[in-house]
C-alpha cells in the first residue's frame, strides 16, 4: 500500500541498478565504490572535527582499575558480539 512517489522511486532505482548491472562488473564496481566513499566519507568528517574537542581530562582515571573491573568490562561489552563465533 505505498504512495505513487514510493513506487515512483522503486521502479526507478530498479531501472537505474539494472543498467549499472547491463553494463558490466566494471560499472558496478565504480557505483559499489562511489556509494562505499558516499557513506563513509561524512564519517571520516565526523571523525575528523570531532578530534578536535577531545578533552583528555574526560579520560583521568578511567584505566585506573583493578584487572577484574576492567575483564568484567571487556566482557559484558563483548557479549553482545557472540556472532564472531
Amino acid at each position: 500500500n505505498g504512495t505513487l512517489a514510493t513506487k515512483i522511486l522503486a521502479v526507478s532505482l530498479i531501472l537505474t541498478f539494472g543498467t549499472v548491472n547491463y553494463f558490466g562488473v566494471k560499472m558496478g564496481a565504480l557505483t559499489v565504490n562511489f556509494f562505499t566513499l558516499a557513506k563513509t566519507l561524512p564519517l571520516a568528517i565526523f571523525v575528523g572535527i570531532g578530534l578536535f574537542h577531545i578533552k583528555m581530562g574526560n579520560f583521568q582515571g578511567a584505566l585506573n582499575t583493578d584487572m577484574n573491573t576492567l575483564g568484567s568490562a571487556i566482557f559484558l561489552s563483548l557479549w553482545p558480539l557472540q556472532g564472531f563465533e
